[in-house]
């Protein structure tokens, strides 16, 4: 993938940008302009398919992390890592950061931006509760986690953050500090 296109940086891999049977990419090199890769963009390639190119249960290409093995019930972020797809994190893993990390944290086995403001993973199963720092869900977080989440924040904290696209979360019992949603 070009760092730029006609004097313009590349800085998306949009969602489909890359869907169908693309087995012929056997290995796949992204610019750190790059801030966004959509949703299993590489998961019908050559690339995602060679056992060679997972590392301790993540696909990264150079800062970029693509995929987590959902086997893996414990990873750590790589402290260069620039960018995580959207949905590679699935929900069954515990994510951990090394405090070095450059735009991620991680607490309870949630990952969040480093500032606490976004929350990127909310682990399956976990009963780990969202600190009102958090003002926006990324994407996804919610499609294989638990039935239910904890929200530190009263009920009007809660519909006060930015939901994303997590529809999976009309599923799950919600619980504020002054209220249970259903």
């Amino acid at each position: 993938i070009p760092a730029e296109i006609e004097g313009y940086p590349v800085v998306a891999i949009a969602d489909g940008a890359l869907q169908g049977e693309l087995w012929f990419l056997n290995n796949i090199e992204i610019p750190d302009s790059v801030t966004y890769i959509g949703k299993n963009e590489f998961s019908e390639t050559g690339f995602y398919d060679n056992d060679e190119n997972w590392e301790n249960g993540m696909l990264y290409s150079g800062n970029h992390l693509i995929a987590v093995d959902e086997c893996y019930s414990e990873v750590t972020i790589k402290p260069e890592t620039l960018t995580i797809a959207k949905g590679a994190l699935g929900g069954s893993c515990k994510l951990l950061t090394d405090e070095a990390t450059f735009n991620y944290s991680s607490a309870n086995g949630m990952l969040f931006h480093k500032d606490k403001t976004v929350l990127y993973h909310y682990p399956m199963g976990s009963n780990a509760k969202i600190p009102t720092t958090v003002t926006r869900f990324d994407d996804y977080i919610f499609e294989y986690s638990s039935e239910c989440v904890v929200y530190e924040g009263t009920y009007d904290q809660w519909l006060a953050i930015d939901k994303g696209d997590n529809s999976g979360l009309d599923d799950i019992l919600v619980i504020t500090k002054d209220c249970c949603i259903v």
